[in-house]
């Protein structure tokens, strides 16, 4: 089930205001989830009127470890990884815009939902699938350092 934090709440003057939901940024991490989540994101942002931006950030451990995507795939690359969120924004039949990074997961999620206003940060639960009902420790991060509300789908 779907769960809300709101660690940042408290800096709201208005609540109305601070709550109104114009961007809605989903971070997509290209694994078991992702379609799952980005069609919950993309149905959220559908019924407010609001904007999606989907983000992926290819982590240092990727970049230089990890050379293709799936086996016998691509190269890893941005372009690559652009085409891998945009095939999932597609399969799920969700639009919104594509914005890739390097660096730490956290970290570029806050940096980018500060750089597009977004008013609420998407994650799915992260982690191993076998595990239900447990929060991924990128999932944990995104939410401490996230400078909007969370909503884990």
């Amino acid at each position: 089930c779907p769960v809300l934090t709101g660690p940042h709440l408290e800096r709201a003057i208005h609540a109305a205001e601070r709550f109104s939901l114009r961007r809605l940024l989903c971070a997509v991490s290209l694994d078991w989830e992702s379609d799952e989540v980005l069609k919950r994101a993309g149905e959220l942002a559908s019924w407010l009127g609001a904007e999606l931006i989907a983000v992926h950030v290819i982590t240092p451990v990727e970049e230089g470890l990890l050379p293709l995507i799936e086996p016998g795939g691509p190269p890893l690359s941005a372009t690559s990884v652009r085409a891998a969120v945009q095939d999932v924004l597609d399969r799920t039949g969700v639009s919104g815009e594509v914005h890739i990074c390097v660096g730490d997961v956290s970290r570029q999620v806050a940096r980018v939902a500060r750089a597009k206003n977004a008013d609420l940060v998407v994650i799915g639960r992260g982690g191993a699938p076998e595990l239900p009902g447990r929060l991924g420790s990128h999932g944990y991060a995104i939410v401490r350092r996230a400078p909007s509300p969370v909503l884990c789908v």
